[in-house]
């Protein structure tokens, strides 16, 4: 489905990975991982893996998103 939505982007593409995400960012060349966050529930784990990232990763930066009320539940 991600394949199909993004189809017309140049600079976006999707792909899957095993492992971890730091070390898929830096073999990709990512700058940074963008994450939604939905709850407080999300946010302390998101936070301790952003920082657990950010020591295996400093070149990599995490940004957290918070989305509009009516979105929160996706």
């Amino acid at each position: 489905m991600l394949e199909a939505i993004f189809k017309d982007y140049k600079n976006i593409k999707v792909m899957s990975f095993e492992g971890l995400l730091v070390d898929f960012a830096s073999k990709n060349s990512v700058d940074a991982i963008v994450k939604g966050l939905r709850a407080m529930t999300d946010f302390d784990y998101e936070f301790q893996m952003a920082q657990m990232n950010q020591e295996l990763g400093p070149e990599i930066e995490t940004l957290f998103l918070v989305p509009e009320v009516e979105y929160s539940f996706l």
